[in-house]
């Protein structure tokens, strides 16, 4: 085929139109995103108005020589207002849906009284990473979204404490998110403007991943064994558990108790495995034998460097159950499993610190 005749082709034809609806779009998609698109300084403007209702000042606090990564979020921007002497902070945090992956962006309002912080005034969502509602429909958002200045105590908050208070029928990750936002925001406040020094009670500590550190203490007890009153995380759809381990002086577990099962219903909670449920499972082990319930694929024993903690289901997770059916509840036993294994292996830690409860 000549030039000629390719271009007098229909192939050719088609080639053109394509490009041609390739360049429209692009050129529509240019103009809406001008048109239609949100600048940081139109966000930050509406939050301004949603929290204040009229105009204040807002002075931009610099970042360049302040820690702005935390555990569960990032300080995008920080302004001081005039008006008040608060900090309005902007997070980006972790944690969030789905199960867990996706991220939320807020604006907080860290409230301040003679240069010490002193509460949680109003908080705003500005986005999220994907499409969701906040917390279950039969909740109000604004209630739950101002209880964090009634809920104020000095300390991080724990998405449970909406769930125990009524706001929410469960810690959805929409809510957890929200509320690593709000701890973010606390932590650089307390850390990069006040100037305190926090002090880690979980430093050298391992097997962290699953551990909410703002709301599980461990205390050395007379005896010499540790008591731990764990709060997990969520893992892909069940949520957190609260749980009682204590380890005796010998490295291993005297008692296990499930206090709040984070299964997503009754229904799973009854498909996890009896042994797991009442704790005789994890009674006499040590961190060695806790470390025998995780395998891979094949059923060989994972090296305590190898364990899986990503995407981990029933299939990676032995609780002495070879009935197929737990497996439908094995984000559940993992969780269970790996408070246990976070107890065990931090035994000596825990000794060494003398206890944070």
């Amino acid at each position: 085929m000549t030039a000629k005749e390719f271009f007098k082709s229909t192939a050719f034809k088609c080639i053109a139109v394509l490009l041609s609806i390739v360049l429209i779009c692009g050129v529509l998609l240019t103009i809406c995103n001008s048109l239609f698109g949100v600048s940081d300084a139109e966000r930050l403007g509406r939050a301004l108005a949603e929290i204040y209702g009229k105009e204040v000042t807002a002075n931009v606090v610099e970042l360049d020589d302040k820690e702005t990564e935390y555990d569960y979020g990032t300080v995008n921007e920080a302004y001081h207002i005039e008006d008040d002497g608060n900090y309005l902070i902007n997070v980006t945090a972790t944690g969030g849906y789905p199960n867990g992956s996706g991220t939320t962006v807020c604006y907080v309002v860290v409230e301040m009284t003679d240069g010490a912080m002193s509460g949680i005034g109003r908080v705003v969502i500005s986005s999220y990473s994907s499409a969701q509602n906040l917390m279950s429909s039969e909740v109000n958002k604004d209630s739950v979204l101002n209880a964090f200045s009634d809920f104020y105590d000095g300390n991080n908050f724990v998405a449970q404490d909406w769930t125990s208070s009524g706001l929410v029928s469960g810690a959805t990750y929409s809510l957890t998110s929200v509320v690593n936002a709000v701890n973010t925001a606390m932590t650089f406040v307390r850390t990069q403007i006040v100037g305190e020094v926090i002090v880690d009670p979980f430093e050298n500590f391992e097997y962290l991943q699953y551990i909410n550190r703002d709301a599980t203490t461990y205390e050395v007890l007379d005896d010499g064994s540790v008591q731990y009153n764990v709060l997990t995380t969520g893992a892909g759809n069940a949520g957190a558990f609260t749980i009682t381990v204590t380890v005796g002086s010998d490295g291993t577990i005297t008692d296990y108790n499930i206090v709040k099962n984070g299964s997503t219903d009754d229904h799973f909670a009854g498909l996890m495995h009896p042994a797991v449920l009442d704790g005789s499972l994890f009674i006499g082990k040590d961190l060695d034998g806790i470390l025998d319930l995780f395998v891979d694929a094949s059923g060989d024993t994972l090296d305590k460097d190898d364990l899986i903690t990503d995407n981990v289901n029933g299939d990676q997770l032995v609780t002495g159950a070879s009935d197929s059916s737990y497996d439908n509840a094995g984000y559940s036993n993992f969780l269970c499993v790996y408070a246990a294994l976070f107890a065990t292996a931090n035994y000596d830690n825990a000794v060494a610190a003398g206890g944070n409860a």
